[in-house]
């Protein structure tokens, strides 16, 4: 199982998206979901922001060893995935999730502590829907 998380720049929210899907399918013992991330407009092989990473960190997640590097999203990734979760407006298909999420983006540390705090909640009822059937 691949599930895509897709934001705009693939600095922020859909790199935040990741590691707290990938931690919670961590907690749930499940090592055949891979999960990754990528941007409509991504800054390619930038690393995400200093405040996500402090958002995460401040809220119990631990930063994965390699260091991200934005991705651009290609159309090639509908039929790569079969899961992807657009964080934004702006994707349509037969796979395709709607959880929008606000850019903290240039908004301040405090932006990014409530889409860490939105992506826990949400992402742990994503896993519940997609899995716990």
């Amino acid at each position: 199982m691949k599930i895509l998380f897709v934001c705009t720049g693939n600095i922020c929210r859909s790199p935040m998206a990741e590691v707290i899907f990938s931690h919670i399918c961590k907690r749930e013992k499940r090592k055949d979901i891979t999960v990754k991330s990528a941007g409509t407009n991504a800054e390619v092989g930038e690393d995400m922001t200093k405040e996500a990473k402090i958002a995460l960190i401040d809220n119990g997640f631990k930063m994965p060893k390699k260091r991200h590097r934005a991705t651009q999203f290609t159309g090639n990734m509908f039929e790569e995935f079969n899961h992807i979760i657009c964080l934004n407006n702006g994707l349509f298909g037969k796979n395709i999730h709607q959880l929008y999420i606000e850019d903290p983006y240039q908004r301040g540390l405090n932006a990014y502590y409530e889409v860490a705090i939105k992506l826990k909640e949400a992402l742990n009822n994503l896993y519940q829907e997609l899995f716990d059937k």
